[in-house]
């Protein structure tokens, strides 16, 4: 797993790797962890680390059910806007509220392009085409 020494936000509630965590986050908890991802002031590839961070953990939450999957979108003004999302067979839920990143998909695209394992166990879904507006992502539990 990579070092994330370089992630600005806090990453103490975060495992450095896909381990058992100890103790399941709660949805406010995670929803203030997103939070501070949008809202720090890093790099493009600091910040899809955190945001990878976020997913990892995401997946060990017992309130999310089924396939977690992320949607990176842009937004008109120039940031990208995150969602996530579970998928438990055909019910779509919202996990946490939408986070905006004041960075432009297509930066955001060229890391994840160069950086093919950053996102990993995340993968391109299935079916979702990339396009110039967006960007999907999803993980098994």
């Amino acid at each position: 797993m990579d070092d994330v020494s370089d992630v600005a936000v806090s990453t103490d509630r975060i495992p450095a790797s896909d381990s058992v965590i100890e103790r399941a986050p709660t949805r406010e908890e995670m929803s203030e962890l997103l939070a501070g991802v949008a809202a720090a002031s890093q790099s493009a590839r600091g910040r899809l680390k955190a945001l990878a961070h976020v997913v990892r953990v995401l997946r060990h939450c017992p309130w999310v059910a089924g396939t977690l999957r992320i949607e990176l979108e842009r937004d008109g003004e120039g940031a990208t806007l995150v969602h996530l999302f579970a998928d438990d067979g055909g019910r779509r839920e919202r996990v946490l509220p939408s986070a905006a990143l004041d960075l432009p998909l297509a930066q955001l695209r060229v890391v994840i392009r160069s950086n093919p394992d950053l996102f990993a166990p995340l993968q391109p879904c299935d079916g979702a085409t990339e396009s110039e507006d967006g960007l999907a992502f999803a993980a098994a539990r």
